[in-house]
């Protein structure tokens, strides 16, 4: 017997796994657009490839963003944390001598 009070409770589950990975996608799609370009070059990071595989992650959900999570990402906040706050292209601090 069917009753249609169950098809709501499995609507937002469906939901949440479709929009969940896309939203993953997004987000580290634009950490990875907004990072300066000197932070790619000082992590060896490539900044292309990086992109490619994000947006793979979009065939493969949540693939490439983690992927992006996992290995760019925390390479890449590590050269931002020697630049200090706003990084080298940053006009906070623009009177600051970069070493």
């Amino acid at each position: 017997m069917y009753f249609p009070g169950e098809l709501f409770g499995l609507v937002p589950l469906a939901l949440a796994l479709t929009l969940v990975p896309w939203a993953l996608v997004a987000i580290t799609l634009l950490d990875a657009v907004r990072r300066p370009a000197i932070h790619w070059e000082q992590s060896r990071q490539d900044q292309l490839l990086w992109t490619i595989v994000i947006l793979s992650g979009g065939l493969i959900p949540l693939i490439g963003p983690v992927a992006y999570l996992l290995v760019a990402r925390p390479r890449l906040n590590a050269v931002a944390h020697t630049f200090g706050v706003g990084g080298p292209t940053s006009t906070f601090g623009a009177d600051q001598d970069l070493r």
